[in-house]
């Protein structure tokens, strides 16, 4: 079992996720305001996850802890790719009625709020589209697992445990994006993505899940933009053969992973009042 020289407590990691969200802001903002927010995006991802990885040095945690950048059977993250896709789409109709709800009760999304994520989104030409990949889906999916199902959910699990971990890192994950509108959905898919992580003992899964989420995302609003897709957008509902196919192929694709084996042990910090487990415990470990 790997050990690392020191537990962090739940409120350093929560401080050193809020000194991230701050941080990220300041390096967002010169890009934003020379028209460049994609360029802005990637900023803030960067210097989010270096303050983070500055904090984890600071208070004595290794490498290896918290980034779990552990091996992972190749049927693991198709399995995950999958458990991704559906949930996002199962989280999009949810989001959908939690929208509306919010407008009858006079709370709903400022446009400005809503434009800002589209343009972001949208491409025109092939080269643009590739940029929005890079910058909007790949980069936030690799920084912000190594944030919140790296560093947060092990630096949690040590003092807390991992149900109460994989919550409270999705909790972190969905407060951090800044979006009171958004907030239950992605409070739902942090946990499936800390879920995917606790059963593999590897980020990796994780992001791929959370590329496939975010790529999902710029496939939708750029069909609508340019093809008229009814599915995407701000469209009220998905069709119902969709999302009685995405929950059969999630639960199709969880049971799938739960099958395969983890191959390396997550760490536990010296001292850890978490019990070692085997790499063949399954979930919900305490």
């Amino acid at each position: 079992m790997r050990r690392s020289s020191r537990r962090l407590r739940p409120r350093q990691v929560v401080a050193a996720i809020g000194a991230a969200v701050l941080v990220a802001q300041v390096a967002a903002v010169p890009w934003v305001h020379s028209g460049v927010p994609r360029a802005g995006v990637v900023a803030a991802e960067v210097a989010a996850l270096a303050t983070v990885a500055l904090a984890a040095r600071r208070w004595g945690t290794t490498v290896e802890e918290w980034l779990l950048l552990n091996a992972v059977p190749w049927q693991s993250l198709v399995a995950g790719g999958l458990v991704a896709a559906a949930a996002a789409t199962l989280l999009a109709e949810a989001d959908a009625w939690i929208q509306e709800a919010l407008g009858a009760w006079g709370w709903a999304m400022p446009v400005a709020v809503w434009r800002e994520s589209v343009e972001l989104q949208l491409a025109r030409t092939g080269g643009e589209l590739a940029a929005v990949a890079v910058c909007v889906a790949l980069v936030p999916a690799i920084a912000e697992e190594l944030m919140f199902r790296g560093f947060a959910l092990v630096g949690l699990r040590a003092r807390i445990g991992g149900r109460r971990a994989v919550l409270g890192s999705a909790f972190l994950f969905a407060a951090a994006h800044l979006n009171p509108w958004e907030f239950a959905p992605l409070l739902a898919f942090g946990l499936v993505l800390g879920v995917l992580v606790w059963r593999t003992h590897s980020v990796y899964p994780a992001m791929l899940a959370h590329l496939v989420n975010n790529l999902g995302s710029i496939l939708f609003t750029n069909g609508q933009a340019h093809f008229g897709w009814a599915m995407a957008g701000p469209q009220p509902h998905l069709p119902g053969w969709l999302i009685g196919f995405a929950a059969g192929i999630g639960a199709i694709s969880l049971r799938w992973l739960w099958r395969q084996p983890a191959w390396m042990p997550l760490p536990t910090p010296v001292g850890s009042e978490v019990a070692p487990r085997s790499s063949a415990a399954v979930w919900p470990p305490g």
